[in-house]
C-alpha cells in the first residue's frame, strides 16, 4: 500500500466521497480501507428500515401502531418444520 494511504485523515476524506456500492467494494478491498468504509457506510444509514432490509429472509418485520398511535416494529423469526 502507498505510505499516503496510511494516513487516517486522508483515508478519511477518500470514504466521505464515495457512496452506496462504491462503499462496501471499497470496505472489502483491504483491512486498512474497511474500518474507514464501513465507518461511513454506518453513518449515511438514514433509518431503521433501512438497517432492517438487511435481515435475512427468515425474519419477518411487522410494523403496527399502539393505541396512542406510536409505530411499533416487531421482528420474527419464522422457523421450517420438517
Amino acid at each position: 500500500m502507498h505510505p499516503c494511504l496510511q494516513i487516517n485523515e486522508l483515508l478519511d476524506a477518500i470514504v466521505e466521497e464515495l457512496y452506496g456500492s462504491d462503499l462496501i467494494a471499497l470496505a472489502t478491498v483491504c483491512h486498512k480501507l474497511s474500518s474507514p468504509a464501513l465507518d461511513q457506510i454506518w453513518r449515511s444509514i438514514d433509518s431503521i428500515e433501512s438497517l432492517l432490509a438487511c435481515l435475512p429472509s427468515e425474519i419477518v418485520i411487522r410494523e403496527e401502531n399502539d393505541e396512542v398511535g406510536n409505530k411499533l416494529v416487531r421482528l420474527c423469526i419464522l422457523y421450517s418444520c420438517y
